[in-house]
């Protein structure tokens, strides 16, 4: 059984930031909360969250797993309003999701979960960091993504910088370390990523998010940590860099 209330921007945050790489998700329930794991179709770039149950208004869980398209939770979501609360139900015996939104009261029937792999997530050593806001990182990408794919990030122990080199243009974006929440770099690192992966989770993030934890090394798959939900929630997400001779 599968009972729980929740403020109707803490179910856009989770659905937001999941669509930004898969269209489903696999969703694991539990008395402590909820977890899920997603990759994209390519493989480029995963997602792991898990959102305690004190995130939600009331939770009521046994260990239950569904898997929904993130398109119907969207646009019921939509149909919220400012004094709304989101009332989710799921009897196996029924099989059925029930999502109540103000007067709106829907069914929808879950995906066959068994057909979906969870996938395996990496452990990764990462010893450089920067935590940055989601705002000023949001704008950074927003102008690297005006000139070109391709975005190289690089560390030092004074700075955090980005630049991509476009076919005839140049964007750079530097921030010092007095500018940043923090910044931790024994030594100078570089790593190139592209910008139509990273930039739509930060934007997605940007507003309701406030710092947003970047870490990297050389030619390394880059990790975005960040919480959500008042920091009931966390979320990792992993970006695999591109190999090849950048500025």
């Amino acid at each position: 059984m599968l009972q729980f209330t929740s403020r109707p921007e803490t179910m856009r945050t989770i659905v937001d930031v999941l669509s930004v790489i898969v269209e489903e998700a696999r969703m694991k329930f539990s008395a402590d909360g909820l977890d899920i794991s997603v990759v994209d179709a390519s493989h480029v770039a995963l997602i792991k969250m898990h959102v305690d149950a004190a995130a939600f208004e009331t939770w009521e869980a046994s260990d239950t797993v569904l898997a929904i398209e993130l398109t119907k939770l969207r646009d019921l979501l939509k149909l919220a309003g400012p004094d709304d609360l989101v009332d989710v139900s799921y009897d196996p015996n029924v099989g059925q999701v029930d999502i109540k939104v103000g007067e709106v009261d829907r069914s929808i029937r879950p995906i066959d979960h068994t057909l979906m792999n969870e996938p395996k997530v990496p452990e990764l050593d990462l010893k450089s960091k920067v935590k940055i806001s989601a705002t000023k990182l949001n704008k950074a990408l927003q102008a690297a993504r005006l000139v070109g794919e391709l975005v190289t990030l690089s560390l030092d122990p004074k700075q955090f910088n980005l630049h991509v080199q476009g076919d005839q243009d140049s964007v750079s974006v530097t921030h010092e370390a007095g500018q940043l929440e923090d910044l931790v770099a024994e030594a100078p690192v570089k790593s190139t990523y592209s910008t139509t992966y990273l930039q739509p989770i930060v934007k997605a993030i940007d507003g309701s998010v406030q710092s947003v934890e970047v870490c990297f090394d050389d030619k390394y798959p880059l990790n975005l940590n960040f919480e959500i939900a008042d920091g009931a929630g966390s979320v990792t997400y992993f970006l695999a860099p591109r190999i090849e001779d950048t500025v």
